[in-house]
């Protein structure tokens, strides 16, 4: 067996898929291709960040309720009176609230829903009112809601008789929704039952939002 034929024989015994699994290796980049790579990715992260900027809707939106009581007001007067303990008795009261909502990321409109409850047992509702907040960037806006109540009061000392009509202010619930959906809630006692008495007139809340829009 000549050279030749010796030569030939060992390449065709050499594996062909060897061949082509070698790896070829890829020429080094040039220093003006690297930039031109470099300026391409700089390129796309300002388009991405642009992008970003008109379409808020990517961008989440939170918020945050603060209320704080404000004022509050209790006066009566007895149309009559005895020295024995008898008398009739007017009870005003009154109470006010200041909402400050925060908004942060895309601006949203904020819908709030206030009920005011009175001292008796089952926490009877007083009032309720709403209001509406446009936010046309993030920013605070404040809300001042108010409840006022009369409660008369009959005390007959002689025959051990005791009569109450009407209420007085007691305690009060604020909700802020965001379309639709209820983000933030605050009470006066941070107590389980105004919440659950305020989900009670979920199903007012489109009647509310009807009056404030």
């Amino acid at each position: 067996m000549n050279i030749r034929m010796m030569a030939t024989a060992a390449l065709l015994a050499f594996p062909l898929s060897a061949i082509c699994q070698t790896p070829i290796p890829s020429p080094t980049p040039t220093m003006e291709e690297r930039k031109a790579a470099a300026l391409e990715k700089l390129r796309s992260q300002q388009a991405d960040r642009a992008s970003v900027q008109q379409n808020p809707t990517q961008t989440k939106t939170s918020i945050t309720l603060d209320v704080k009581s404000g004022a509050t007001g209790h006066k009566q007067n007895d149309t009559w009176k005895t020295d024995w303990g008898s008398y009739n008795r007017d009870i005003d009261s009154r109470r006010s609230i200041e909402c400050s909502v925060s908004l942060f990321g895309t601006p949203k409109t904020v819908r709030l829903l206030c009920y005011f409850f009175g001292d008796r047992e089952g926490l009877i509702e007083l009032g309720k009112s709403g209001a509406r907040l446009d936010f046309e960037r993030p920013g605070n806006q404040s809300q001042k809601f108010e409840c006022s109540a009369m409660k008369h009061v009959d005390n007959y000392a002689a025959l051990g008789a005791h009569y109450e009509r009407g209420d007085t202010v007691k305690s009060w619930i604020v909700q802020a929704y965001v379309d639709g959906k209820l983000v933030a809630w605050r009470s006066s006692d941070n107590g389980s039952k105004l919440e659950a008495v305020a989900k009670m007139h979920v199903a007012e809340k489109k009647e509310l939002e009807g009056q404030t829009k």
